[in-house]
């Protein structure tokens, strides 16, 4: 599974031209897969939190591995670098220097963070939805029997 999640996280950094967008929501329909799939094999909750936790993980962990590198190669382009100029206030020079990888790496750690909320709360989720949704048409289906 995590090969065909490479694979896609390839796709979508090419399809969406460097920007995470493409990522994000794979890395979150990837949780909601892992949480339905949790609720099919009727996993208890502590597996789930601990399934939950490491699929996140590794969502998160590609989609910071798909935009460093990224990020540090938009550092030598020039609208990009004026763009940073006006937002940040820092000087061209600075920017491609350490203060220009030290805002790549904390936009990369912030957005470790939102994939990685994304990918757990969307599991979850979608764990709990299926729970309750099999609770539900187990109760017809019981009452359906006594009838």
């Amino acid at each position: 599974m995590i090969v065909l999640y490479l694979g896609l996280s390839i796709v979508a950094v090419a399809f969406f031209m460097g920007l995470p967008i493409g990522t994000i929501t794979i890395g979150t329909i990837a949780g909601i897969y892992m949480g339905r799939r949790m609720s099919h094999v009727h996993a208890d909750w502590i597996t789930v939190v601990h399934v939950m936790q490491k699929t996140a993980l590794i969502t998160a962990s590609i989609t910071v591995m798909g935009t460093l590198p990224i990020g540090l190669l938009a550092l030598n382009e020039q609208d990009i670098l004026d763009m940073l100029k006006r937002l940040s206030g820092f000087g061209q020079s600075s920017l491609q220097g350490i203060v220009g990888f030290t805002l790549i790496i904390v936009l990369c750690g912030l957005l470790f963070l939102v994939q990685y909320w994304l990918s757990k709360k969307a599991g979850l989720l979608a764990f709990y939805m299926g729970k309750t949704k099999a609770q539900h048409w187990g109760a017809i289906d019981t009452a359906a029997r006594r009838d």
